[in-house]
Order: structure tokens, then sequence, then C-alpha cells
């Protein structure tokens, strides 16, 4: 690829700026199928409290696209899908029978929601908590993180920056070794933001008064600004009937299946791996950007027609890999119901 755009092979962070914008463009063109490029999704597994039924991906997740609840497919619902006229409402309702007892099975029908983006994997707790961080490479002493939200009297907090003298929304740390504590203590996260890191580093809310740590996130040494999406699976079962154990309740965690569309991850050194795992559709797109930075006649057609033989170049790898003929159906005449033979 540097030759085809007129760079040095030792020119490390132009090609990978190409790099990054050819690939990211190509992940998010409208044309695009919706569970991506070939490498573009990938099958995770998440456990899953029965109390808490929510889901957060991790960094490098655009969104989940089918979920797997105890060997039997769930259906996905939008953000919007809640707060439709004459719809479901939000879940859970929370309801009971008349008499007070078990919830009515209306509330625990099956069903997956995407949620709103969250900047921890879990939630701060009542009581006001500091917030500590865990570097996990020395050579991370010394670099920094911002903390933002609202201290222990639901002020928000700011903090004033040097360079621009001027106030900024949260407090800024500094790491040390084993672990950094925040000055103030928080009643709510609104924002995580990191310098980029040689190790992950870890986070963490302390009670202010006993002292226990519960885990927050853990945020990748690449990875800047903690933004994570939220899933909850309504009427989540209370068990998985198994051949082994065909009706017994699991108060235990449960894990979940997921096929995982993968989001775009630049890259900045020659070791890292690309979203795009086409090296020709790849050359056809950073010649797309290039011709379309370029000032002369015709130009803007030339760019169109290198960014559209990308787009078939990564089509045929599809075809290649997954076959044109063998699509994912399913179908069933009868719906959820099964066809029972019928006594004369």
């Amino acid at each position: 690829m540097p030759q085809s755009v007129g760079l040095c092979a030792t020119d490390i962070s132009s090609i990978a700026a190409y790099a990054n914008e050819a690939c990211e463009r190509l992940i998010n063109d409208p044309t695009a199928p919706d569970e991506g490029w070939i490498g573009g999704w990938a099958k995770m597994a998440f456990t899953v409290s029965r109390t808490e039924p929510n889901i957060y991906t991790p960094q490098g997740i655009a969104r989940i696209i089918l979920l797997d609840v105890c060997k039997h497919p769930v259906r996905i619902n939008n953000s919007w899908y809640e707060f439709l006229e004459f719809g479901r409402g939000y879940q859970p309702k929370g309801c009971t029978n008349a008499n007070g007892g078990s919830p009515n099975p209306r509330c625990e029908t099956l069903f997956a929601y995407e949620r709103e983006t969250v900047t921890t994997f879990a939630p701060l707790l009542a009581t006001p908590q500091y917030i500590r961080a865990y570097i996990s490479d020395p050579a991370d002493v010394g670099r920094t993180a911002l903390v933002q939200g609202k201290d222990s009297n639901g002020q928000t907090v700011r903090y004033l920056d040097a360079l621009t003298d001027s106030s900024g929304l949260g407090e800024r740390i500094a790491f040390s070794s084993p672990f950094t504590d925040t000055s103030n203590i928080w009643t709510e996260i609104t924002g995580i933001q990191k310098v980029k890191t040689f190790g992950e580093v870890q986070f963490f809310q302390v009670d202010a008064t006993t002292g226990a740590e519960s885990p927050l996130l853990v945020m990748q040494p690449g990875e800047t600004t903690a933004s994570y999406r939220k899933y909850f699976i309504g009427g989540l079962p209370q068990q998985c009937c198994t051949a082994a154990n065909p009706q017994v309740s699991d108060p235990q965690p449960l894990q979940v299946l997921a096929m995982c569309k993968l989001d775009f991850v630049p890259v900045s050194c020659d070791s890292d791996y690309l979203s795009i795992m086409s090296i020709p559709a790849l050359k056809d797109e950073a010649q797309s950007i290039r011709l379309g930075t370029m000032d002369i006649p015709g130009a803007v057609q030339l760019s169109q027609q290198k960014h559209a033989s990308a787009l078939r170049l990564l089509f045929g790898q599809l075809d290649h890999y997954l076959g044109k003929e063998r699509p994912a159906l399913a179908r069933h005449l009868w719906g959820s119901n099964k066809m029972y033979p019928q006594a004369l």
C-alpha cells in the first residue's frame, strides 16, 4: 500500500493514517452488509447476573447482532422499541399477580433491549465512592486520567486547565504505583478519559466509609474515552434445561452467547491488526482518499471509482468465504407453534 499512495515503507505513521481512514470509511459505508465484512464479527460469551441482567460490550464491539439464551435465539429490540405508543413499555415492569405472588408472565417475556451508552461496566453504588486507578505497567507512572461527574454534595466537579487558564469538567489524576485515588468523593460518574498508555488501566470504586473496593471498568492501552453499549435482557429464565439437570433452578449467573459486530479500532504500529482483511481493497480505498484531496480535473470521479472498486473487492471476498447460495434462513410456517398429529 505505501507505493500506491506515494509513501515510503518506513513512514509508519503516514501509512497507519491512510490505513485507519480507509478501514473506517469501508466499515461505515452505507452499502456494507449488516454483519460487516469478512473478519468483522465475532462470537462472544457474556456472564449475566439474574438480578441485574445487563450486558456491557467492551471496546472494539460496535453492537450485538444476535443473542442466544439457554440455546434459544433472542430478539434484540432497539432503544426506541420500549417507547412506541401502545407498545410493551419500558422493561422490566415489576408487576405481580393479583394476589401479590410471583411476577406476571407478561412481565417475564424473554426479550433483549438496547439501552443507553454508559461510561462504566457497573453502576456507581449508592454511598459516596472514591475512584481508584491501578496501572499494569510501571512505564505509565505519571500519565494522567480525567474523572468526570458529581461530588458528595451533588455538585459538578471542575478543575483549572493550566494551559488555557479555563475551567474544565472533572478531576485530573496522575497515575502512580500501585494505585491512585481521586481526592473527590463521587455520587455520579459521567465520563472517564485517559491518555494512551503502555498497559491496561483498571478503575475501581472505593467506599468512602469502609474502604471496600468494587470494579468499575478496564481500559485498554489505546483506549482514551470510556464509552460502552449496554443491553438489558428481560425475562431471563431462572433455569436452563439441560440433559443433566432438566428442571432445577440455578441461582448462579448465566452465560449468554452473542454474535457481535466488531467496531473500527485504529492501528498505530506495524504489528497491529487491521479491521479490513483485504489488501487490494485497502490499496484502492487509500488511492481513493489520496485522489479526493487533489485539485485536478476528474479527481473526484477517479476517487469514486477507486472507492467502488474497493467495495467490489470486499463483496467478492464475502462471496469467496461464505458462498453466494448458502444464506442463513429460518422459516417457520406455524410461527412458534409446532404441527401436532390430530386424533381421528
